[in-house]
């Protein structure tokens, strides 16, 4: 069996767990970067054209994003990167999605770079699906993958698409390998929801002030923005979500939290905004435990949905 690499050099490992290291090194890697094999790395989302060129200093000739977010094809481009778009769900690996990172390997040059938002979930999945079928290595070795990557035991139809591979017999009937897919729509409206997260909580950590590395970011603006979003938001055509009448009322809820969190930002009331920014993530929170973490039980219940 093929020896697992497992090279952060933004992270090092102790006591089994990866932690963060000093970020101001390697300033310009992808997050999380994780060197899984010879041929296969995971980490979160590059960004910026320094990021694809020091993928590309590694060696790495495909970018493959599982994300529902646009990917940066413009700066892969000028990396001289390739690359592939297969937006993944959180709740389970489908066959379409398998097939699809089966005939990456098969028919795009590696070595190949699975990559989602943050680096945690869905890009070491399909990094460790990856892995069984070049290496054929077995479950527990795979598994590895998800846990030096921390990706969340809640996710079990992840953790159970890496224990039950089987390499696909016939490919034939994959999807079109693409630099950009189609995405639904609740999709798409969810992966913009968590950048523009990423930018609040940037904000909170500067006690709402206007963040000294990103002088880009207004406070005001980007509650306005996140508010905008979730008032945007529509109940998902399907998936657990779908027909649950409890999904409506949990996302007034949060719609709810995220207009007095702007009302407090612009008031320069930071106790008020620091404790609603703590209720829209516990809302959030809950939310995904309860239909985007959840196992699909009916397979009726995902039909149609192009992810």
């Amino acid at each position: 069996m093929r020896r697992l690499f497992f090279v952060l050099t933004v992270q090092t490992i102790v006591g089994g767990a990866c932690v963060l290291g000093e970020p101001a090194a390697v300033a310009d890697q992808p997050p999380r970067l994780l060197q899984v094999s010879e041929a296969i790395w995971t980490g979160g989302q590059p960004s910026g054209l320094k990021a694809f060129q020091y993928l590309a200093a590694q060696g790495v000739r495909t970018v493959i994003c599982v994300d529902g977010a646009i990917p940066d094809v413009a700066s892969a481009r000028a990396a001289g990167l390739e690359t592939v778009h297969i937006p993944m769900r959180y709740d389970k690996v489908s066959a379409p999605i398998l097939q699809s990172i089966v005939k990456v390997l098969r028919e795009k040059s590696g070595p190949w770079f699975f990559h989602c938002h943050h680096g945690t979930h869905r890009g070491p999945t399909a990094a460790a699906l990856a892995l069984r079928e070049r290496t054929g290595c077995g479950a527990e070795e795979a598994a590895r993958v998800l846990e030096k990557a921390g990706t969340n035991p809640g996710y079990l139809g992840l953790w159970q698409a890496v224990a039950d591979f089987q390499s696909p017999t016939d490919i034939s009937a994959a999807p079109a390998l693409v630099e950009v897919a189609r995405v639904a729509d609740f999709t798409a409206a969810m992966a913009r929801i968590d950048r523009i997260w990423d930018r609040v909580e940037d904000c909170r950590k500067e006690d709402w002030e206007i963040p000294p590395n990103h002088p880009d970011i207004d406070p005001a603006r980007e509650t306005l923005i996140l508010l905008e979003a979730f008032e945007g938001l529509q109940v998902p055509g399907v998936g657990p979500a779908a027909e649950d009448p409890a999904f409506p009322r949990a996302l007034d809820q949060v719609r709810q939290r995220a207009r007095i969190l702007h009302a407090a930002v612009l008031k320069g009331d930071r106790e008020k905004a620091d404790a609603e920014f703590r209720s829209v993530k516990r809302a959030c929170l809950s939310c995904h435990r309860t239909w985007r973490e959840a196992p699909v039980r009916l397979e009726s219940s995902t039909r149609g949905n192009p992810l």
